[in-house]
C-alpha cells in the first residue's frame, strides 16, 4: 500500500479600513484582521494504483481572531452582553475544524 499526501495554508488578511461615511454615525471604522488556514490530506493508494481511502483535515481561522468584515451590515446589530473585540455588532465566526474520509466502492 502507498500513501501519498498534500497539505495548505492560507492567510486571509484585511486592512484597518479608516475612509468611511462617520456622518450621523451611519458607517463605523473596521479593525483589520489576518486568518490563518491549515490543511492536509493523505490518499492510500493500492499496489495497483487505485485509491483505497483518502482522508483530509481542515482548520480555518485556527487562531479564533475575532473579526468584522467591512461591508457586513451585521456589524451594526448587537444581540450579545459580551464582544470580543470591544466592538458592538455581530462577528464573523470563529474556528472551523472539518474532516472529510472518502472511501471509493
Amino acid at each position: 500500500m502507498v500513501v501519498t499526501g498534500v497539505s495548505r495554508a492560507t492567510v486571509d488578511a484585511s486592512a484597518r479600513e479608516t475612509h468611511f461615511y462617520a456622518l450621523d454615525n451611519t458607517e463605523t471604522a473596521t479593525a483589520g484582521y489576518a486568518l490563518l488556514g491549515l490543511g492536509a490530506g493523505t490518499t492510500w493508494l493500492s499496489r495497483a494504483g487505485r485509491p483505497v481511502a483518502q482522508v483530509f483535515v481542515q482548520v480555518d481561522n485556527v487562531l479564533d481572531t475575532a473579526c468584522q468584515a467591512h461591508l457586513n451590515r451585521l456589524k451594526y446589530f448587537e444581540y450579545y452582553t459580551y464582544t470580543p473585540g470591544g466592538r458592538s455588532g455581530i462577528y464573523n465566526p470563529g474556528r472551523n475544524a472539518s474532516v472529510k474520509v472518502m472511501v471509493p466502492f
